[in-house]
């Protein structure tokens, strides 16, 4: 109270008057604040700044990580690790000499990060344990331990982390979520982080993403050549939906960016309503999903609907209202890609009926549903011939049930592992795909089918390939193997 009294009349900012004095952001203050770097006056609720403080502060050398001499040993080491292995993934030289001290938080950050990008990891994992923090990278859509740092270094690396993503710092309850931008050469990285509390203290997930992923294109996906041309038929179409089912991870946004692209003209208006914004897209006019502001899926492709468009992009269909909106908008005029979360072609028909939409909406809207799963290549430096002829005999069958018949001097190969692909046999991944060419006549029968097998006959004789069988078309052109294709498709074998 006598504090607060004793403010009055002095030269006080607010919060944002502070962070406009500094030329700083609001992360950044609070994180100042928390290692009393600034002192801040609680007038009531609110932070208030004294001028003079504030001044005192930018007077000052640059502040220095708050560290001990056994935890800066530690960030030593572990800045010194990741750069000679940040050197081996390269196969080029990296200073590894000692970084300055106060910087050696951010320098450990940033070589994570950069070891993940030059390690191909879609993901980083950092996780608190009994006496280690373990970081993991996702590589090839599998977990792979990568180094167990010292736990003295969580809450310092954690803060450095959070502050990159623009989260609060001295937040510590609830998770967050966050963003970050890099550059390594000429290419650009966007981080999206999340950060959880957990009993042993925050845990921190990050998702790379280049930039640039989203311009590969269509022929760059892996497509059967017959299946691509079809389906670059049906995105031309002046209306309809192109919808993508496959489970998270699986390379659906990919696919709709690479579809959206390929619709891309100077004559066309492009919207997207995404959950979050996975890469930014010229021409497009991108929006992101907002729920606490009322900005569902539905209500975007409301407004996007207003709003002109040849092309939408609706990045999930979530619920009934929206799948509704969705196909309403393709069947009045629109060409329209989206997603659903279904096993394959099929299982989305079945999800749509289930749910209760009218079937002349699924039957005059619907102009091509494809399902993708990613499967882990072959390393082309340590595979081998296998034995694959007890295995071949129960494949066989269902391969040809599902629109492929294997050649009869077909070879296929096994992973065995070596130093180029870490001791996994595989590097890399392709994309399997499952194409159901649509028609309201097909669509018709495919809904009043009273079983699977025959849902399956008609989809196959329509032109689909499924995606064990398209799995089993890789394989056979030595790219991945059956084990992996089995792994990815579940048929259960």
């Amino acid at each position: 109270m006598d504090e607060q009294s004793a403010t009055i009349g002095e030269d006080l900012l607010s919060f944002d008057e502070a962070i406009k004095f500094l030329d700083t952001s609001k992360s950044t203050l609070y994180r100042l604040l928390s290692q009393e770097e600034v002192r801040g006056v609680k007038v009531g609720k609110q932070w208030r700044f004294r001028r003079a403080d504030l001044t005192a502060y930018i007077e000052r050398s640059p502040v220095e990580v708050s560290v001990g001499g056994t935890v800066l040993v530690d960030l030593e080491a572990e800045a010194r690790f990741f750069a000679e292995e940040i050197s081996a993934e390269r196969h080029v030289p990296m200073a590894v000499g000692d970084v300055g001290r106060t910087v050696l938080v951010d320098a450990l950050a940033s070589r994570i990060l950069q070891l993940a990008v030059v390690s191909n990891a879609s993901d980083a994992h950092l996780e608190p344990g009994e006496g280690s923090l373990r970081l993991r990278f996702r590589i090839d859509g599998v977990l792979h331990d990568i180094r167990r740092m010292p736990i003295s270094l969580q809450d310092s690396l954690v803060l450095r982390l959070k502050e990159m993503g623009d989260m609060n710092l001295v937040e510590k309850r609830i998770p967050q979520d966050g963003r970050h931008f890099f550059q390594i050469g000429e290419r650009e990285y966007d981080v999206r982080m999340c950060v959880l509390p957990t009993l042993r203290g925050e845990s921190v997930v990050m998702r790379v993403l280049d930039r640039n992923w989203a311009s590969l294109g269509l022929e760059k996906l892996g497509f059967d050549p017959v299946h691509l041309e079809f389906l670059r038929s049906s995105i031309h179409r002046p209306s309809g939906l192109v919808l993508v089912t496959g489970p998270s991870g699986s390379g659906k946004t990919s696919l709709l960016y690479s579809c959206l692209l390929e619709t891309d003209s100077s004559g066309a208006k492009l919207i997207s309503i995404e959950d979050p914004v996975e890469c930014r897209l010229p021409n497009v006019v991108q929006m992101q999903v907002n729920k606490r502001a009322g900005l569902t899926f539905a209500a975007g492709m409301r407004s996007a609907l207003r709003s002109d468009p040849d092309v939408i992009l609706c990045g999930e269909l979530p619920d009934r209202e929206t799948i509704e909106v969705t196909l309403r908008a393709a069947l009045t005029g629109q060409v329209v890609f989206s997603a659903l979360h279904a096993d394959d072609c099929l299982s989305a028909v079945n999800r749509l009926v289930d749910i209760g939409i009218e079937r002349y909406l699924i039957t005059s809207s619907l102009n091509t549903i494809v399902a993708t799963r990613r499967a882990r290549k072959l390393c082309s430096h340590c595979k081998s011939v296998s034995d694959s002829a007890p295995l071949l005999h129960r494949i066989r069958p269902l391969a040809e049930n599902g629109g492929y018949r294997i050649p009869s001097n077909a070879v296929f190969f096994a992973a065995e592992g070596c130093d180029r692909c870490r001791g996994t046999g595989f590097q890399g991944r392709l994309n399997l795909y499952e194409v159901l060419p649509c028609n309201p006549k097909m669509l018709a029968q495919l809904v009043e089918s009273d079983s699977q097998d025959a849902m399956l006959r008609v989809a196959v004789e329509s032109g689909m390939t499924t995606l064990f069988a398209d799995g089993v078309r890789h394989a056979a052109e030595g790219e991945t193997s059956l084990e992996e294709v089995l792994r990815v498709t579940d048929t259960g074998l």
